[in-house]
């Protein structure tokens, strides 16, 4: 698998960065798997949490990709890119970008329904959740590609120091 996974990077390298949506399938699979990864290597390949964080991880890299694309129109255009942005308008890769998000918020309510990861979890998700409404509606709203980035940048910050926070305190509780 991590041969697999190491062949897509260098593809990407080589020619999926100009693809568009293949290219940020591409990279969003390599960060996905990640979680999937670290469950095959302690013997439980078919962890429903490693599952659910890697297609998290997964929905939100993708969203953060397009988005990333819709911001950088001029350059992609230079290079030859077939993004959504510069298919089918700015719009259009912002508007795909906000339902990967939401997807994002309905797959983050997978370990509640089940009671996969407790209390805490219960507690996190509606800062981390609400966090990413808030980020996404503004980058939505953003009129500048300058103000975009930042909103992109904040959300993938938030999301991260959320998941630090989750991590750090599922530590202290063991």
């Amino acid at each position: 698998m991590a041969l697999i996974f190491w062949a897509l990077g260098l593809f990407y390298n080589w020619k999926g960065k100009a693809s568009g949506l293949a290219g940020n399938l591409m990279v969003s699979a390599c960060v996905g798997i990640m979680f999937i990864s670290g469950a095959i290597a302690v013997g439980e390949p078919w962890n429903p949490v490693s599952w659910t964080l890697g297609s998290l991880a997964f929905c939100f890299d993708l969203g953060e990709e397009i988005a990333a694309d819709a911001m950088d129109v001029e350059g992609d255009r230079l290079r030859g890119s077939r993004s959504i942005a510069i298919l089918k308008g700015k719009r259009a890769a912002l508007y795909t970008s906000g339902l990967l998000f939401g997807l994002f918020i309905l797959i983050s309510l997978l370990p509640v329904i089940f009671n996969w990861l407790g209390t805490l979890y219960l507690f996190l998700l509606p800062v981390m959740d609400g966090y990413i409404i808030f980020c996404t509606l503004n980058l939505l709203r953003s009129q500048t590609s300058q103000a975009g980035r930042s909103w992109i940048r904040r959300n993938y910050l938030g999301v991260s120091l959320c998941l630090l926070a989750f991590l750090l305190a599922r530590l202290v509780m063991r």
